[in-house]
């Protein structure tokens, strides 16, 4: 993105940027290069950047939000009949990692919005499930109130390990906005000197990833955001896995005390060394 005090400065410009590239094998795309007044805006990467009243604003962009709703709509559909703690449990990730997403940007208003799109797919997914039973029943039945927090869609489910568990569906509003900070100059993952600086900003992003009260968070935050395996940052890109440290089939439980979180990589590493000290035990007993 370039930008200057006038189109036909903006314009001189791209002749050089169209040479700058072509020396390196590359070229600009016609269909998507376009010169416009900062305050009509464009659209990058999902969001809408725009001047508003002096300030230069990132806003997720309208058609991806639609496009967004559309899909959670779109899917309830789809599975009338699938039972309401799966739902939860298949939405929760999809609309934590959209938040995650749009949350250094402008986007609190839009995070209302699509709560309350969710809430009447949600609503209109329940009624169709329970024709026979009143608006009043079916409130109480999937939508309890918690506290002062009123039309949480909500249900209770047996783990594996046979305890009682309450499931919530996730609010995008709960997501707090946190703006991103822009690396220190020329600093580098592979200075290191700035291991603690990296550390902090890894960190920093691990603890607005989880809701603080959550036992994820907590089970993080007692790793000290490292993976015990590679010692690495949790945070550092890679996916994440949660790992049982004694297997549910084991006796193992969901509890805090019992979990750990492992990089990809890591938790296959773990039960491939698991799987086989369990072949050499049984070629002893054997």
């Amino acid at each position: 993105m370039h930008t200057a005090r006038s189109r036909e400065e903006i314009e001189a410009i791209v002749p050089k940027l169209a040479e700058w590239l072509r020396k390196r094998g590359l070229e600009l795309n016609p269909d998507k290069t376009q010169i416009v007044p900062v305050q009509a805006g464009f659209d990058f990467l999902g969001v809408t950047i725009r001047q508003f009243k002096g300030h230069c604003l990132h806003i997720p962009q309208k058609k991806k939000v639609l496009a967004f709703a559309q899909r959670i709509r779109d899917w309830l559909k789809q599975y009338p009949a699938i039972s309401p703690d799966v739902a939860i449990q298949y939405l929760n990730p999809i609309l934590r990692g959209w938040g995650n997403y749009y949350r250094p940007w402008v986007s609190k208003q839009v995070f209302g919005y699509v709560d309350h799109q969710v809430w009447k797919a949600l609503w209109r997914w329940c009624l169709r499930r329970h024709p026979n039973k009143g608006k009043q029943w079916v409130k109480q039945k999937y939508f309890p109130a918690f506290g002062t927090r009123q039309w949480n869609f909500s249900v209770r489910t047996t783990t594996r390990t046979g305890h009682s568990k309450r499931l919530t569906l996730l609010k995008l509003m709960d997501i707090p906005i946190q703006r991103h900070i822009k690396v220190k100059g020329t600093a580098s993952p592979d200075d290191p000197s700035l291991v603690d600086y990296w550390r902090t900003r890894q960190t920093r992003y691990g603890k607005a990833y989880w809701d603080k009260s959550s036992k994820l968070y907590r089970v993080a935050e007692n790793q000290q955001w490292r993976c015990p395996v590679c010692q690495e940052h949790l945070f550092n890109g890679e996916e994440l896995h949660l790992h049982h440290v004694v297997a549910i089939k084991d006796g193992g439980t969901d509890y805090q005390e019992n979990l750990r979180f492992l990089h990809q990589i890591c938790h296959r590493h773990v039960h491939s060394q698991q799987a086989e000290s369990h072949k050499i035990r049984s070629r002893m007993m054997g």
